[in-house]
């Protein structure tokens, strides 16, 4: 299966026959099952369906988090399956950004340190970071709140600064996990405003969402239920 993409769009990120299971004590789980799917360059695509159906399960590989039981994945045309863990790593680091339902920002890092985290493991100079990391965070309206620690900012902004964080290395893909879930429908709506200018801008990006109305508002949706999508 494939998000509507736009016309002569390159594949970020290609499943073929991509399946899951897991031994869970009593038997194995089949938590994906001989999946297609492709994600192409802009698209914004939201992976819906209830609990257990199998989409957190699906985000993680496509994280290069997980890896497949069987089946073949691509990113940028690159196959993931021979890759080691270091090799996997340095993908994640530099081509994806990650938004998560509960922020995960070190809490002893200022709201600029946080956004930097990235490109210290990436082996960016002190200066140029902050100067990047300034740059995200003003582009998500936080400019600010710089200097302010997690504690200090409200749900809303700390998933801006979350937002902020996973675009600091202009990565090939976005995926956001529930990134409104914690929030109320004020935050829920700069959130999903702020993802729709970042996608008119030309950002790759897939959400995973069980709110119908979150959903949406995204470019294209795809439901999946038991591991299968729905046609």
């Amino acid at each position: 299966m494939s998000a509507n993409a736009p016309a002569g769009s390159a594949a970020v990120i290609e499943l073929r026959g991509v399946s899951k299971h897991y031994d869970n004590g009593a038997g194995m789980l089949q938590a994906l099952k001989a999946i297609d799917f492709t994600v192409h360059a802009n698209d914004y695509v939201a992976l819906v369906g209830a609990s257990g159906s199998g989409k957190s399960t699906l985000m993680n590989i496509l994280g290069c988090l997980d890896r497949p039981s069987e089946g073949r994945m691509h990113f940028n045309g690159t196959p993931t399956q021979d890759m080691g863990d270091t090799e996997l790593s340095r993908l994640r680091n530099r081509h994806i950004g990650f938004v998560f339902q509960s922020y995960s920002l070190l809490p002893k890092l200022s709201a600029l340190e946080n956004v930097a985290q990235p490109l210290v493991f990436a082996g960016v100079g002190q200066g140029k970071r902050r100067d990047m990391a300034a740059r995200m965070l003003e582009k998500v309206g936080l400019a600010d709140r710089a200097r302010h620690y997690p504690s200090q900012l409200s749900g809303g902004q700390q998933q801006r600064v979350a937002i902020a964080r996973a675009l600091v290395n202009t990565p090939s893909v976005v995926l956001a996990d529930e990134p409104t879930g914690n929030l109320d429908s004020a935050s829920s709506r700069v959130i999903m405003e702020l993802f729709a200018s970042l996608h008119g801008e030309g950002q790759t990006i897939v959400m995973v969402t069980h709110d119908a109305s979150v959903a949406a508002q995204c470019r294209s949706q795809v439901e999946i239920r038991d591991g299968e999508f729905v046609r």
